[in-house]
């Protein structure tokens, strides 16, 4: 990433409880196919959660804008393995305040150019 304007935390995934961090990878563009990616990683390492609680973001829902019976690729992957989907308030990111405030902590460095190149530095 040739120090990029915004960064994107697919799946950055603290823990509810703990805050414990389960997951982050940063990308320069969000789509669902890093979505999905990261989350098996993740439930793959430290298992698959009961629930999520997502902003209504189009990578991780479309039921704000499904007409039919449709789903995007990670609704699907949810249903399938039986996992409960949350969706925040639209317009309302207080919803989902930790992990807004952990993805400002995070892009702050990577927008200013100090990029890390390894999950070490």
């Amino acid at each position: 990433m040739a120090n990029p304007r915004r960064v994107y935390f697919p799946g950055a995934r603290p823990d509810d409880h703990s805050r414990y961090v389960i997951s982050c990878t940063a990308v320069e563009h969000e789509t669902g196919t890093n979505v999905i990616d990261t989350f098996i990683s993740a439930g793959n390492k430290h298992g698959f959660p009961k629930s999520t609680l997502t902003d209504n973001g189009s990578v991780f829902t479309t039921k704000l804008y499904r007409k039919a019976d449709t789903r995007n690729g990670f609704e699907q992957l949810l249903l399938q393995m039986g996992i409960h989907q949350k969706n925040g308030t639209p317009y309302h990111p207080q919803t989902q305040g930790k992990v807004e405030r952990f993805h400002q902590t995070l892009q702050k460095p990577c927008t200013q150019g100090h990029l890390p190149t390894t999950s070490a530095s």
